[in-house]
């Protein structure tokens, strides 16, 4: 801030508390003219017969006024308010969030210290360490995941055993610590409206289900070994190390459970899928968390589904 802004910053704030101070000053001291029947202060409008009259306001609003204005001139001086002058005190918002911080860091750094050196299936198995998992959960995952990790569009599920990445012990902490950046890429103009359609089919029957148009199974079985089978494998069954989801069960990511209950909202959504694409991000948690934090974390992440 330049000094400039600093010094008219405070004339403002000081400067309105003057001009308060002495309008209330004047209004007090202003002639006082009072009507003899009724000996109150009036104005000068009138209507007729009709005359407005002011009664003067009441003795202890103007002592609370008095005392704002005086506490305000005192943490004025204490507290950083006017531009760059720091106060008396010097505090800041900074420093006091260090404090806090050094505070909480005495306190429960050890306490989360003890859980490194226990294995993420035991921290699973113990309900203090789950409690304390659930609710870091509920700070940093549940935007996201709900409450629970329950089924939500867009968001993987995480009360089941269908991994984008891998549900091994190591692989849920990886993915918390890391984060995760997952891509399908749009393939609408490669394959084209009819193109989409075949592939949709195909990729209906590995699940399982019957597709609406079932002649054009083989023309999108081509499709899917020239444009998915890389990251998705031959048969669909999706690849961890890239986080490609597995397409011979009925766990759908990116459609609505009221669209999958019927054949054809499942298959229009697997049309959109395909043509569209998605860009998904699990963000990193190493900049927020510590490690033993993350550590708990994935232990009841694991616990969810386990």
């Amino acid at each position: 801030m330049s000094d400039f802004l600093s010094l008219w910053i405070g004339v403002c704030v000081l400067g309105s508390l003057f001009v308060c101070h002495v309008l209330i000053e004047w209004v007090l001291h202003r002639p006082d003219e009072r009507h003899e029947a009724h000996k109150v202060q009036y104005s000068h409008q009138s209507w007729g017969d009709v005359r407005s009259y002011d009664h003067p306001v009441p003795r202890s609003w103007l002592y609370l006024l008095y005392a704002c204005t005086l506490f305000a001139l005192i943490y004025f001086s204490l507290y950083p308010a006017l531009g760059t002058f720091p106060g008396v005190l010097r505090w800041t918002s900074q420093q006091q969030y260090k404090d806090e911080v050094g505070e909480y860091n005495l306190v429960y750094t050890e306490r989360f210290n003890r859980y490194l050196a226990r294995s993420i299936t035991e921290i699973a198995s113990d309900p203090v360490a789950r409690t304390t998992g659930q609710h870091l959960f509920m700070s940093y995952c549940s935007n996201c995941h709900q409450g629970a990790g329950e089924d939500r569009t867009h968001y993987p599920k995480l009360t089941d055993r269908d991994w984008l990445w891998g549900g091994h012990p190591e692989q849920i902490e990886a993915t918390i610590l890391h984060g995760r950046t997952g891509i399908m890429p749009a393939w609408g103009s490669v394959l084209g409206e009819k193109g989409v359609e075949e592939t949709a089919s195909y990729v209906m029957t590995l699940a399982g289900y019957k597709p609406a148009n079932p002649e054009e199974v083989a023309a999108g079985k081509e499709h899917f070994a020239a444009y998915c089978a890389f990251c998705h494998s031959a048969g669909g069954r999706g690849d961890p190390r890239q986080g490609a989801p597995r397409l011979t069960d009925k766990t759908w990511m990116h459609i609505s459970s009221k669209d999958a209950l019927s054949e054809a909202g499942l298959e229009a959504g697997v049309r959109a899928a395909i043509a569209d694409g998605f860009v998904n991000l699990m963000p990193p948690h190493w900049n927020t968390l510590d490690r033993a934090q993350i550590h708990v974390l994935a232990g009841y992440v694991y616990s969810l589904s386990n």
